[in-house]
């Protein structure tokens, strides 16, 4: 019994944990481009210099962009008068892990090798933050000309980073950079913007250092925000603008609240299991003390 009601409490607590993302009003599905249509990799080759390799300067990609179709995705759902915002990132909160991570430091003096804190590293669309409803707290969000600026990378990093590696400064505008084993410092990471943190691996665990960038490819999970009453009413519309840019894609969509419903699945189910336990324990535990009361009646 008091076992059960150690759960139940700590399940109210778990239940009410704010993930850092609204899931209200929104829909999810994932979308796997492949094939050399996606292909977004530049060809490298080998530099004149015989010492490095270095991007093909007669490459030219011709293909559908991941970042271009979730922009035509966009066009056409904002169509209906029913979407505010459509973004997409490779790794969904609460959702299976396939970002990766890197060692990250925000300047060389205070780099201690022995000492790295691995960051992950999150692909995002520019309306990815609009979409799950993730509140921005300084700085800007993604425009469509970070990435395409060759001159430097932008990042838009969360509360937890900012408290571990720019604590001591204003973080918009500060640089960072990042690496694997090491941290290489031949290529800066200028901070846009700082978001709130979002929890990404489950309710129960406090969030990481994150970085965001306006890169993407391949494994899609999409987020649309729509004012329907009904979110799932939205995906004939949803499945239609898909087929229209590319109808290989199977899409199944699902509202954003089934991935916090998925997320309290097995800590409801071991509640309810506690519970049956409990009323189990309370059944034999009254009908031991009648046992016990009827017996000694009886020897009187």
């Amino acid at each position: 019994l008091c076992g059960a009601g150690w759960i139940a409490r700590g399940f109210g607590a778990l239940a009410q944990t704010d993930p850092g993302f609204e899931s209200e009003g929104r829909v999810t599905f994932e979308a796997f481009l492949e094939g050399s249509s996606y292909d977004e990799m530049p060809r490298l080759v080998l530099a004149p210099e015989g010492d490095r390799y270095m991007l093909d300067p007669e490459w030219v990609f011709n293909g559908l962009t991941s970042s271009l179709w979730i922009e035509r995705l966009s066009e056409r759902l904002k169509a209906t008068g029913q979407v505010t915002a459509v973004g997409a990132a490779n790794t969904m909160p609460l959702g299976p892990e396939w970002d990766v991570g890197f060692y990250v430091a925000a300047s060389e003096a205070d780099y201690d090798p022995a000492r790295q804190e691995t960051v992950q590293s999150r692909p995002v669309s520019f309306e990815f933050f609009d979409a799950m409803g993730i509140r921005l707290l300084a700085g800007r969000r993604f425009a469509a000309t970070d990435a395409d600026d060759s001159r430097f990378e932008v990042a838009i990093v969360n509360e937890e980073f900012v408290r571990l590696f720019l604590n001591d400064r204003d973080p918009i505008g500060a640089s960072f950079f990042r690496g694997y084993p090491t941290v290489r410092f031949d290529n800066p990471i200028q901070v846009i913007g700082v978001v709130e943190d979002v929890r990404y691996g489950s309710l129960s665990e406090p969030p990481g250092p994150v970085y965001h960038t306006p890169h993407m490819q391949g494994r899609l999970q999409v987020v649309i925000a729509t004012t329907a009453e009904d979110p799932l009413a939205l995906a004939p519309a949803i499945r239609a603008a898909a087929a229209e840019l590319d109808p290989s894609i199977p899409i199944e969509v699902r509202p954003l609240e089934q991935v916090i419903h998925d997320e309290l699945l097995p800590y409801r189910v071991g509640l309810v299991i506690m519970l049956l336990f409990a009323a189990v324990s309370i059944v034999m535990a009254s009908v031991g003390i009648y046992g016990v009361v009827a017996h000694s009646t009886a020897q009187r």
